[in-house]
C-alpha cells in the first residue's frame, strides 16, 4: 500500500506538469487526505488529495470559493493551479480527487500575541466579506447547520449516554480513562450543559460560505503577519460565527483573545448581534463534543 501511495504524487503531477516533479510527503489530517510537497521550476507547490467521500461538485464549488476570495483581495488564500487540461481537480487512476496549490509561507502559532491574533481576525472578516459578495448570499438567513447539528447531538447524548455506552462497548484501560472522565464531566455540571443545548431553540441567522474548519493549524503567520489560510476541504454554508468560533476556540482559552479577536473583526466586517451572540455558543458546545467525539 505505501508503495502504491508513492507513486500516486507522480502520476497525478503529470496532470499539471507532464512530467516527473521531487515531492515529498506532508503529514496527513483526520480526514484521511494525503498532501505531498511538490517542486518544480523553481516555483513551491502542495499537490493534496480531498477526502474519499468528497464529489467532484463540492471540489470544484471550493476551488471557486478560494479563488472568488482571491479575487476579492485576500492574498492569504492560495492560487489553484489549473492543470493541463485547464481543470483544477484531477482523478487519479482509482478515483481519487486531487489539487495543486500554491505553498504558503509561515507556520501555525500555538501561542499567538496580540498582533497576530489582530491579524487573524482581519483576513478572516475579509474572506467573509468577499465570500458573500461572490456567492449572492449577503442578507440570506437560515439556520445555522452547525447549530441544528449540535442540538441533534445533545439530544443523541441525552439518549444515549457516556454510561451507557461504557457498558455496552469499552473494556480494559480505556474503559477506566472514560469512567475518570464521565466522573469529571458529571461533578462540572456536564449533564445539565447537554440538557441545555438539547433544548436551545435555533433561530436564522446570516448565512453564507464559510470555511469552517479554520483552526490554528490551518492559519499560517511570518512573525506578526498571517501569511495564509490553508484547506478549505471542509468549506460550506453555514453563519460566520462558526469560523469564528473554531478559530479563537483553538487557541488558548480566556477571554482576552476572545475580545481583542472581535474587536478587530467587526473593524472590518460588523457582526450582527445574533451572530455574535453564537459565538459563545458555538465555542462552548464545540469544547462539549469534543468530549464526545473522543
Amino acid at each position: 500500500m505505501s508503495e502504491l501511495r508513492n507513486r500516486i504524487p507522480e502520476a497525478v503531477c503529470r496532470r499539471w506538469f507532464e512530467a516527473d516533479c521531487e515531492a515529498r510527503p506532508l503529514a496527513g489530517g483526520l480526514s484521511g487526505a494525503t498532501a505531498w510537497a511538490v517542486d518544480h521550476g523553481g516555483h513551491h507547490f502542495v499537490l493534496k488529495s480531498f477526502a474519499a467521500a468528497a464529489s467532484r461538485t463540492h471540489a470544484e464549488w471550493v476551488h471557486a470559493f478560494m479563488q472568488a476570495v482571491r479575487r476579492g483581495g485576500v492574498a492569504q488564500v492560495p492560487a489553484v493551479v489549473p492543470a493541463v487540461d485547464s481543470q483544477t481537480v484531477q482523478a487519479d487512476d482509482v478515483g481519487t480527487l486531487w489539487e495543486l496549490l500554491e505553498w504558503m509561507p509561515g507556520e501555525p502559532i500555538a501561542r499567538p500575541v496580540a498582533r497576530q491574533v489582530m491579524a487573524a481576525a482581519e483576513v478572516l472578516a475579509h474572506v467573509h466579506q468577499a465570500a458573500a459578495a461572490w456567492s449572492g448570499h449577503a442578507g440570506c438567513r437560515d439556520h445555522s447547520p452547525a447549530v441544528l447539528h449540535r442540538i441533534a447531538r445533545a439530544r443523541d447524548l441525552l439518549r444515549r449516554p457516556w454510561a451507557a455506552r461504557l457498558r455496552a462497548t469499552f473494556r480494559g484501560p480505556l474503559r477506566e480513562r472514560l469512567i475518570q472522565a464521565i466522573s469529571i464531566f458529571a461533578a462540572a455540571g456536564g449533564e445539565q450543559a447537554v440538557a441545555r443545548v438539547a433544548t436551545w431553540e435555533s433561530r436564522p441567522v446570516a448565512v453564507q460560505p464559510v470555511l469552517r474548519d479554520v483552526w490554528r493549524d490551518h492559519v499560517l503567520f511570518v512573525g506578526e503577519q498571517m501569511t495564509g489560510v490553508i484547506d478549505w476541504h471542509a468549506a460550506g454554508v453555514d453563519a460566520a460565527a462558526t469560523d469564528i468560533a473554531r478559530l479563537v476556540g483553538s487557541w488558548p482559552s480566556g477571554s482576552a483573545i476572545g475580545a481583542l479577536f472581535l474587536d478587530a473583526y467587526v473593524s472590518v466586517r460588523p457582526l450582527e448581534h445574533d451572530e455574535r451572540a453564537l459565538v459563545p455558543f458555538l465555542q462552548a458546545t464545540g469544547i462539549l463534543f469534543g468530549l464526545d467525539n473522543w
